[in-house]
C-alpha cells in the first residue's frame, strides 16, 4: 500500500491492489473538531476536541509510518485512536495540568494518568490498542523525527480486572449444582429410555408397504429407534439422517414423513409427533447441550479451568488411574493445564453417577462409535485429532447435522451461553425458593470450589494450592487475596457486621454458634432449632462441666494441690470440682455455674470463722474466679450472681463445702 499526505491538510490516502483509493481526513487534528457531528459516522461521535497544530505536526511522520503496509480499513481505527487521545488531552488540562501543545510537553506521567483518572467524570475512552497505539507513535517521533533522547517512558497498559461479584451463598450454590445434577441424571435417562426402547421394538425397514407406502399396523416409538440402529448397522455410519432413513424406507429423498412413521410415546416431551433422526441421535449420543451440561458438571467437581476440563485427553491410558485399593474405587484424573505447563490433577470417587470419574466413563461409551467414524473418515469432523482424544464430542445440529462436533479449549464461551439459558429455562418455570441466581456464572464454579476447600481444610493455602493445580504457593496467595478474598472474606465480614449489629439491637446475647450458623451455612434458627440448641448445651454441661462451671483439661490426673487424694495413676477422677477456679488446667466456660460458686464463696466468707477462711482454699479460689469472670458482661454476672445469692439466702440452695465429683 502507497500512502500520499499532505502535512498541513492531515489527509491520508491509501491505495492497495484492487480496492478503491479510500482516504481520510485528520485535518481537524490541526484545527479540532465540533462537539456534535452531522452526517456519516454522527451516531458515534464521542464529542468535540480542541486542535494542536503543533502536535499533530510533530506526531505526523509517525502516523504515516504506522499505517504503511497495512489496509485501508486501518485508516478508521487510527483516526478513533488519535481522538480519543486528543479528547483525553483536554480533560487533562481542564484537570489544572500543564496544556500539552507540542511533543515535549507530553511526560511519563500522562500515560499514567490516562490510565487512572483522577476524576470519576472522565471519559477517556481507554482500551489497550488505543493506548499502545499512541505510545508508539510518541516514542517514535520522540526518537527519530526529533531525536530527545531524554528519559522517557510510556508505561505498560495495565489491565484492570473487573470488580468480581459476590460468591453465591451455600444455599444458591447448592439449587444450581442440583439443577446441573438433574439435567444429567435426565439425559442418563434419556439414553437408558433409548437402548431400553431399541431392545422391545420391530425393525420396520423390511416390512412389506401397502398401498400409499402404508403399514398394516400401528408403530410405536420403539420401532423407530430399533429400525434406526439397524440402518446405522447397514449404512455402516453412526449418523445416517433423514436421506438414508427415506431411502431405505423405498420413499422419496426429499419427501415428507409418511403417516405410519412412529409418534413419540406419552412419556416423552414430544409426544404425539413424528420420531426424528435428530431425536433418535440423541437417545444414542451426546447432543450439544449435553456437552455443555457434563462439562460444566465436571467443572463445579473439580475446580478445573474450563480450558482444562476440554483438555482431557482419553487417549492417554493414564488418563484415570485408581487411587488406593479396589474397595476405595478412587481414581485420579489428570489432564494437561496449559496456563501454567504441567499436569493438574482431581481425585473422584466411581461410585458417584454425577462425579467426574462416571461422567466421563458415561461419555467414552456414547461417543465409542463417533470415535470410530472419525478414524475412518477425518472428515467428518473439522477437528478430527482433537476429536479423537477428547470425551466432549457430540452429533451436530442444525447446519452442522451429520457431523461431529467437538467442545475444545477455544470454544468455552458456549459453556455461558447453555448456562444463561438452563437458567432461565429453569427460573421461570419453578417457585422463587427453587430459582438459581442469574449471577452465577460458569467461571465463578473454579472460585466456589476453591472457597469451599479453603473453608473445608481451615483456610490452608496448600490445601487450595493443589485443589486449584497452582504451582508455587505464590500463585495461589496472589489468587487468595485478590479475587477469594475480595469475592468471600469481604462478603463474609459485611455479613458479620450485619448479624452482629441486628443482635445488638434486639438486646440479644451474641451466640457465637447461631453466627456461623447464619454466615457459613446461610441457616436462619428457628425458635424450636434454639431450644434443640439449649437442651444440648444442658445436657453437655451436665457431662463435661464440673460444680464450678469449668471443663477440666485432664480429670483423670488432677493436681496435687487440687485433690491431694488422688492416687495418681490416672484410675480415678478428681473429686474436687468445687476447687476448678484455682486449678491451673482448668477451663472457665460457664458464667451461669461460676456466678453459683461466687455467691457461694461469698456467703462462706460471712458465715465461717476468719480463722477457717483464712486456713482454707476459700480466699484464694474467690480471687481466682472473680478474675475469670471478667471474661463475661459485668451486668450478666451480677445479674447471675443476685439470683444465686436469692436461692440461698431463702435456702432453696444448698452451699457446697466441701469437694464435689465431676
Amino acid at each position: 500500500m502507497t500512502v500520499e499526505f499532505s502535512a498541513f491538510e492531515g489527509l491520508l490516502r491509501c491505495k492497495h491492489q484492487n480496492h478503491l483509493d479510500y482516504s481520510i481526513d485528520l485535518s481537524e487534528l490541526w484545527r479540532g473538531a465540533p462537539p456534535t457531528k452531522f452526517g456519516t459516522g454522527s451516531k458515534t461521535w464521542k464529542g468535540g476536541f480542541r486542535g494542536r497544530p503543533e502536535l499533530a505536526k510533530a506526531l505526523w511522520g509517525s502516523i504515516v509510518d504506522s499505517v504503511e503496509g497495512r489496509a485501508p480499513k486501518s485508516l478508521r481505527f487510527v483516526a478513533r485512536y488519535l481522538r480519543s487521545f486528543y479528547r483525553f488531552l483536554d480533560q487533562y488540562e481542564n484537570a489544572g495540568f500543564t496544556r500539552v501543545d507540542n511533543l515535549s510537553d507530553i511526560s511519563s506521567e500522562l500515560s499514567i494518568i490516562w490510565q487512572r483518572p483522577i476524576a470519576k467524570e472522565w471519559s477517556c475512552d481507554i482500551h489497550q490498542s488505543t493506548y499502545s497505539y499512541i505510545g508508539k507513535i510518541i516514542r517514535s517521533a520522540r526518537l527519530e523525527y526529533f531525536g530527545l533522547g531524554d528519559i522517557f517512558e510510556w508505561h505498560s497498559f495495565q489491565r484492570i480486572r473487573p470488580y468480581p461479584g459476590d460468591l453465591p451463598n451455600e444455599k444458591e450454590v447448592r439449587k444450581a449444582l442440583t439443577l446441573l445434577k438433574h439435567t444429567a441424571y435426565k439425559i442418563f435417562d434419556r439414553w437408558k429410555r433409548a437402548d431400553r426402547l431399541a431392545l422391545e421394538g420391530r425393525n420396520i425397514l423390511d416390512f412389506q408397504h401397502g398401498k400409499g407406502h402404508s403399514l398394516d399396523y400401528a408403530t410405536t416409538e420403539a420401532d423407530a429407534h430399533t429400525s434406526y440402529r439397524v440402518l446405522i448397522e447397514r449404512t455402516g455410519s453412526p449418523l445416517p439422517g433423514k436421506v438414508a432413513l427415506n431411502r431405505a424406507l423405498g420413499l422419496s429423498e426429499k419427501g415428507h414423513v409418511p403417516k405410519w412413521w412412529p409418534r413419540h410415546d406419552s412419556d416423552h416431551p414430544r409426544a404425539g409427533k413424528h420420531v426424528t433422526p435428530s431425536s433418535l441421535e440423541a437417545g444414542l449420543y451426546p447432543t450439544l447441550d449435553d456437552i455443555d451440561c457434563l462439562s460444566q458438571l465436571f467443572m463445579a467437581r473439580t475446580g478445573w479451568n474450563p480450558s482444562t476440563v476440554y483438555n482431557l485427553d482419553i487417549g492417554n491410558p493414564e488418563w484415570a488411574r485408581p487411587h488406593g485399593d479396589e474397595k476405595s474405587n478412587l481414581w485420579i484424573i489428570e489432564s494437561f493445564k496449559v496456563r501454567s505447563a504441567d499436569w493438574q490433577w482431581t481425585i473422584a470417587s466411581g461410585r458417584v453417577t454425577s462425579g467426574p470419574y462416571a461422567i466421563v466413563c458415561a461419555l467414552l461409551e456414547r461417543t465409542r462409535a463417533l470415535r470410530d467414524w472419525i478414524a475412518e473418515n477425518p472428515k467428518a469432523s473439522s477437528l478430527p485429532r482433537v476429536a479423537l482424544r477428547s470425551p466432549w464430542i457430540a452429533r451436530g445440529d442444525g447446519m452442522r447435522a451429520g457431523r461431529i462436533v467437538v467442545r475444545h479449549s477455544d470454544e468455552t464461551g458456549f459453556a455461558s451461553t447453555y448456562w444463561k439459558r438452563l437458567v432461565s429455562n429453569n427460573n421461570s418455570a419453578s417457585t422463587p425458593e427453587q430459582q438459581v441466581p442469574t449471577t452465577l456464572t460458569p467461571s465463578d464454579w473454579r472460585d466456589i470450589f476453591a472457597s469451599r476447600v479453603f473453608v473445608d481444610s481451615r483456610y490452608s493455602w496448600v490445601m487450595v494450592q493443589w485443589a486449584l493445580g497452582h504451582k508455587h504457593v505464590a500463585t495461589t496467595r496472589l489468587y487468595l487475596r485478590k479475587i477469594l478474598w475480595r469475592r468471600y472474606s469481604e462478603k463474609k465480614l459485611s455479613d458479620l457486621q450485619v448479624v452482629m449489629i441486628d443482635g445488638i439491637e434486639a438486646h440479644a446475647r451474641i451466640d457465637a454458634t447461631i453466627i456461623r450458623a447464619k454466615l457459613e451455612y446461610d441457616f436462619e434458627p428457628s425458635s424450636k432449632d434454639l431450644d434443640r440448641l439449649n437442651a444440648y448445651r444442658e445436657t453437655i454441661r451436665e457431662e463435661e462441666l464440673t460444680y464450678s462451671g469449668y471443663r477440666c483439661g485432664d480429670p483423670n490426673n488432677p493436681p496435687l494441690e487440687i485433690d491431694p487424694s488422688n492416687p495418681g495413676d490416672g484410675s480415678v477422677q478428681c473429686v474436687r470440682g468445687d476447687r476448678c477456679p484455682g486449678c491451673p488446667i482448668a477451663q472457665a466456660v460457664d458464667s451461669w455455674h461460676m456466678a453459683k460458686r461466687l455467691a457461694e464463696l461469698r456467703w462462706l466468707r460471712s458465715n465461717v470463722s476468719a480463722t477457717i477462711w483464712a486456713e482454707a482454699q476459700y480466699a484464694s479460689d474467690l480471687t481466682s474466679l472473680e478474675a475469670d469472670l471478667k471474661q463475661w458482661p459485668i451486668e450478666e454476672v451480677a445479674s447471675q450472681t443476685s439470683h444465686w445469692e436469692t436461692l440461698i439466702a431463702s435456702g432453696s440452695h444448698k452451699v457446697l463445702r466441701f469437694g464435689a465429683r465431676l
